[in-house]
């Protein structure tokens, strides 16, 4: 979401807000809101059918959005996928998309191993996500890079 917000075009911001709320959405699909001791309210809006019905009116906003421009925001997607940016997360979703493949039980257990294994291709998607979302902060922000200390001056 921060990522959104500077000296940014409102292409860009719709565009970062999009994969905000991807990232939302796949947070809310691996909390169980229901189990938590939280107000009946946000169990509520967390759960069940409201919760399909909101994400599916943001998306629905969105692609709207998106869709009043199609050219520019292909365009916009292609060379965002160039960028470092997208390189990381085009294998984080590839990553999501399989461990969803492996929870639905799309992909056969042979092994009986599949919870485990779908744990872990899913950290190292949310890893990758993270490293996305770093990236493209320090790139927008020109954020330098901290420099290696220097052994033979210390500071």
């Amino acid at each position: 979401v921060a990522a959104s917000f500077g000296n940014r075009t409102r292409l860009e911001r719709v565009f970062y807000l999009s994969l905000a709320l991807l990232m939302i959405n796949f947070l809310i699909r691996e909390l169980d809101i229901e189990d938590l001791a939280v107000p009946e309210w946000v169990a509520m809006v967390g759960s069940g059918r409201t919760k399909r019905i909101w994400q599916a009116a943001l998306w629905v906003i969105i692609l709207i959005w998106f869709g009043m421009r199609p050219r520019l925001t292909i365009r916009y997607t292609l060379h965002w996928m160039k960028q470092c940016c997208g390189i990381y997360f085009v294998p984080a979703a590839v990553l999501m998309v399989l461990s969803w493949l492996i929870d639905a039980d799309v992909i056969p257990d042979r092994t009986g191993t599949d919870p485990l294994i779908e744990e872990l291709v899913e950290i190292d998607a949310h890893l990758l996500i993270m490293v996305t979302g770093i990236v493209c902060l320090r790139r927008r922000h020109a954020i330098p890079a901290p420099e290696p200390e220097d052994p033979r001056n210390p500071a």
